[in-house]
């Protein structure tokens, strides 16, 4: 079976979800992207790691090395939950939030979400 990326906000869906995908056999590389995501995460994920959003090139830095061939963003990211604790962005972060046509606070999250899948992260197995 595949190896799945989860990029996990806060909330039960990417703890429901990681459950599903084990369930049909799937490992799951968890990375969460905000303080507070839920412990379960941790606990239940074949591997875990607690990257900032603001650090795009490792996160897939990380997703190859972890041999995910397909990736899901789930979970509540807001304005605020992102700002606190922000740490600078690194370069493929600045690359994604240059690319912006809206810098306006409810579309920066969903233009950069599509950005990254779209643009950044595409291994040979994912099909966009």
């Amino acid at each position: 079976m595949a190896k799945v990326g989860l990029i996990a906000g806060i909330g039960v869906l990417p703890v429901e979800f990681m459950r599903a995908a084990h369930m049909l056999g799937h490992q799951v590389v968890v990375i969460g992207v905000v303080p507070d995501t839920d412990p379960i995460l941790e606990k239940e994920a074949d591997a875990f790691y607690n990257i900032s959003v603001a650090k795009l090139g490792k996160i897939f830095k990380t997703l190859k090395k972890e041999g995910v061939t397909e990736l899901t963003m789930l979970g509540k990211v807001t304005k605020e939950i992102l700002y606190k604790g922000l740490s600078f962005p690194d370069l493929k972060t600045l690359g994604v939030l240059k690319r912006l046509k809206n810098r306006k606070a409810a579309a920066l999250f969903v233009q950069s979400s599509l950005i990254i899948i779209s643009i950044s992260y595409q291994p040979p197995m994912l099909q966009l």
